[in-house]
């Protein structure tokens, strides 16, 4: 900074700068609180440097404290991209409940978990075995993922929240045990390989992903297993990760997307288990952005490759009707007293549009007809100082804005919740001046035609927006190197 600024007074002067990595910084980080334009400008220029402020002693914080929680900087948020070898802890915590005796009954004398865990093995044979046939495979397969799933519930139900369903099974301090134990297993083995030399980029509850030769990775596994008694297959793969939860795999040679997961788990199409709240198609376009530039993901979002991406939806989605829900937007109103909010529309004319609750969108070009500007009519929530501010004032404690209101009413929901209020709201993601069309019917039993019609008036300049804002809000590093203070 002393470099962009020799004189202190000029950065004071211009009370905001741009970083080489995009980051914006005010002039209050790197001037003491005492930097008025005044006092500088009556200090001798050869004695402003007093004005810097010192960092000698500072140290990076890492985490800091949002409302109730303490979360990681989110300038310490770093997405990893690298070729890696994936540790998989074979059956981890199913394996170490069965070790700690979670569900044995000594009544019984048996343990129905690891029954279970033996059929879910038994089945995992026989769902690749060529001796049965296509249908009796697809059937173990089934019966095995229903195996697996009741052995990881297993552990929720035997560690009940306050608030939940009660539980029959309580045996809280063993399963926190076998977490605890289970994360401890999991560094000791990152510990080890990174004593070889390994770089740990990214963990998640049953394994690990390492950058190590893969010879001398095995041999640390082989060690560390069997003193742990985990069974751990490695597999090299290319890794594009976020965090736990966000993440994308890819086969070494980065021809084929393996898995994506998080914010990417939507990239092959739209799910019912999955609440989106954008299109689905930025998913897959952000899937094959983040693999063409895996190893620039501290640039800028390129536009002409995103473009580039999204031209060749078509290809990827050759049947109309998939390729339709790839870019649908369904927008979801929220009908409680407390969070209420509903999406409306309002014509070129400015006509006010009741919508229904479950909305498909479409994101059209502009100036198209049948399409419709959208807003949210929310029930907002008025802060004590918001309240205060009107008694003094003397002004209206409650002030609806009538169009939301009418949404509201529209909707049963008139009567809101004490201390909140009728107002109008921008929809997450989406701009008040797109042109939206809105289009209820299942694009699968649509016209061809029709289905067409919409294809051919999407605005992907638009979808390319959407594109380039999930890109630099949750997976650009924007902190390239060298340790942010």
């Amino acid at each position: 900074m002393q470099k962009l600024y020799p004189d202190p007074l000029d950065l004071r002067k211009a009370r905001e700068v741009t970083l080489p990595d995009g980051r914006v910084e005010k002039y209050q980080t790197f001037l003491t609180a005492k930097a008025t334009i005044k006092l500088m400008e009556q200090t001798d220029p050869a004695d402003r440097g007093q004005f810097w402020r010192d960092f000698s002693q500072d140290e990076p914080t890492v985490f800091k404290k949002q409302g109730s929680r303490v979360r990681l900087d989110d300038r310490y948020a770093f997405t990893s991209s690298d070729l890696t070898n994936h540790e998989d802890f074979t059956s981890y915590y199913p394996n170490m409940l069965r070790r700690l005796n979670a569900f044995y009954n000594d009544r019984l004398g048996e343990d129905r978990y690891t029954a279970i865990f033996e059929r879910k093995q038994e089945l995992d044979k026989k769902r690749t075995d060529p001796q049965y046939s296509d249908e009796e495979r697809r059937m173990f397969n089934i019966e095995r993922e229903g195996t697996k799933l009741i052995l990881n519930s297993a552990t929720g139900a035997a560690d009940p929240r306050e608030g939940q369903v009660p539980s029959s099974i309580r045996m809280n301090n063993r399963i926190r045990s076998m977490r605890i134990i289970g994360q401890l297993f999991t560094y000791m083995i990152g510990q080890a390989q990174t004593y070889a030399g390994a770089r740990i980029v990214s963990t998640n509850t049953d394994g690990l992903y390492s950058v190590l030769d893969a010879d001398l990775n095995r041999k640390i596994l082989a060690k560390e297993a069997a003193e742990i008694g985990v069974e751990i297959v490695p597999e090299e793969l290319y890794l594009v990760s976020k965090d736990s939860n966000n993440r994308l795999e890819a086969s070494p040679d980065l021809t084929k997307i393996l898995s994506a997961s998080g914010s990417l788990a939507c990239r092959k199409d739209t799910s019912p288990t999955k609440s989106l709240a954008h299109p689905a198609i930025i998913d897959w376009a952000l899937s094959r952005y983040l693999l063409e530039k895996r190893t620039d993901l501290a640039a800028p979002f390129d536009r002409d490759l995103g473009r580039q991406i999204l031209a060749e939806a078509e290809e990827a989605f050759p049947d109309p009707a998939h390729r339709l829900r790839m870019f649908q937007n369904v927008l979801s109103a929220n009908h409680s007293k407390e969070r209420a909010n509903c999406i409306f529309g309002r014509g070129d004319a400015g006509q006010l549009l009741i919508l229904q609750r479950y909305n498909r969108v479409f994101i059209y070009q502009d100036g198209l007809p049948k399409t419709v500007h959208l807003y949210s009519a929310a029930a907002k929530k008025l802060t004590p100082a918001m309240l205060n501010k009107r008694k003094k004032s003397g002004e209206a404690v409650i002030q609806h804005d009538q169009e939301a209101l009418s949404v509201l009413k529209a909707n049963g929901l008139g009567n809101l919740a004490k201390g909140r209020e009728a107002t109008v709201q921008k929809i997450p993601n989406l701009s008040p001046d797109w042109f939206m069309h809105v289009k209820n019917r299942a694009v699968n039993l649509l016209q061809a035609e029709e289905q067409e019609a919409i294809l051919h008036s999407l605005d992907y300049d638009k979808y390319l927006d959407l594109v380039a804002s999930a890109y630099e809000k949750n997976w650009r590093n924007l902190t390239t190197s060298g340790p942010v203070l």
